[in-house]
């Protein structure tokens, strides 16, 4: 039972950044630039299954400011791994909500391991347009490295981006991801023109 407890929290500990809400009364804030779309979130977990915040997206020019909701809608753990489910709401606030409906839906899963991860995430942002991104992502940890140490992912990531009354976009790219203690970096490179970067702290 102990050995269990331990490496859930040790899981926990290695893999905070992917989680949309964290433990009760942190914080995150969260810079992330994509192909189609800049990105921008300060959340603050009112408890451990519910984040209040800010989330802002450019999607081509398109500027949103939402008032977002992150929920945790179920956690699995297993002695050697986690899974969880996560709910997004998002009612977007002036200028543009006094004119247009303006929110934001969305829903992530994911699944870790100290050595694997895995997540799938879909968002849907309703304005003018409704714009949809999809995204999988696979990735390995080369080596275990203790809680307080230098940690390293390579994730493939693959998009596929689309407005309902145009084509979609889809890519694929190689991510790396460096973390230490409370700040992530993310850089990805389909190494043909498109790329990502992440930057997140969490206090």
């Amino acid at each position: 039972m102990f050995r269990s407890l331990l490496l859930g929290f040790i899981l926990l500990g290695f893999n905070i950044f992917a989680h949309p809400v964290i433990w009760k009364g942190g914080s995150v804030f969260t810079l992330r630039h994509l192909p189609r779309m800049k990105r921008v979130n300060l959340h603050h977990s009112l408890t451990h299954r519910w984040a209040l915040g800010f989330h802002f997206a450019d999607i081509q020019d398109e500027k949103l400011l939402f008032f977002q909701n992150n929920f945790l809608l179920k956690r699995f753990n297993k002695p050697s791994s986690q899974a969880n489910i996560y709910g997004f709401i998002g009612l977007g606030l002036a200028p543009r909500f006094l004119k247009d409906e303006n929110f934001h839906l969305g829903i992530q899963g994911d699944w870790e391991s100290r050595r694997f991860y895995t997540q799938f995430n879909v968002n849907s942002f309703f304005y003018d347009k409704i714009f949809v991104s999809t995204t999988f992502r696979f990735g390995v940890a080369p080596y275990i490295e203790d809680y307080d140490g230098f940690h390293t992912w390579i994730i493939f990531q693959a998009n596929q981006d689309s407005f309902l009354d145009d084509s979609a976009m889809s890519s694929s790219m190689l991510v790396f991801r460096f973390f230490m203690q409370n700040y992530l970096i993310e850089l990805g490179s389909d190494f043909k023109g498109l790329g990502l970067m992440t930057f997140m702290v969490h206090f």
